[in-house]
């Protein structure tokens, strides 16, 4: 697991992978993101990475591997994550712009208060993955098996789950506006609290 080093600036924000400051505190932030980005792709596997607040723009993450890594509040616009594995990686607060992460397998990582948009997220395996309080619009997770993952106070708008596995996924206190279960088990899913006790 990523071990916590705070930012030498004093602000309590973790430091970036390779040096000692933040995103906030770094001096070229856009190219370190660049840099990084170079970096993660010349891997197979990505462990333990902090990138927390960074910014990637159109990078080709497909096939690649993240474990244990730290990206909360960064920002993803028009990345591929298409076949990755990602297993208990942090990406809380981060943000996703047309983003593909379809036929991935991701397992334990935190999406909370996540900010997705125009993603897909199709023939994937979604397990125990924290989408809680998460804002996702025009998103399609079709053909996933989404098992036991958390929607908890998510805002879900214009957004497909058709043909999904929903066994014990959490939707308790969702707003859900033009979302679409075609085919999905949504009888197996959870929508309030008393269904749980």
């Amino acid at each position: 697991m990523w071990q916590f080093i705070p930012c030498a600036a004093g602000c309590m924000k973790p430091a970036l992978t390779g040096v000692n400051l933040c995103a906030n505190h770094i001096a070229d932030k856009e190219s370190f993101a660049v840099q990084m980005a170079e970096e993660m792709k010349r891997k197979t596997s990505i462990v333990d990475m902090v990138g927390a607040g960074l910014e990637f723009k159109n990078v080709d993450f497909s096939g690649q591997h993240f474990y244990t890594s730290n990206f909360s509040q960064a920002v993803f616009n028009s990345c591929s994550f298409y076949k990755t594995i990602i297993k208990i990686c942090f990406f809380d607060f981060a943000s996703f712009n047309n983003c593909d992460f379809s036929h991935s397998i991701i397992d334990y990582a935190a999406l909370g208060g996540a900010a997705i948009k125009d993603c897909t997220f199709c023939n994937s395996d979604i397990l125990h993955v924290n989408f809680n309080g998460a804002a996702i619009v025009d998103t399609r997770f079709d053909h996933s098996n989404m098992y036991n993952s958390r929607f908890i106070t998510a805002t879900i708008s214009s957004t497909s789950f058709n043909d999904c596995n929903v066994k014990k996924v959490f939707f308790i206190d969702s707003s859900q506006t033009n979302v679409s279960f075609k085919a999905s088990n949504t009888a197996e899913a959870v929508y309030k609290m008393d269904e749980i006790l």
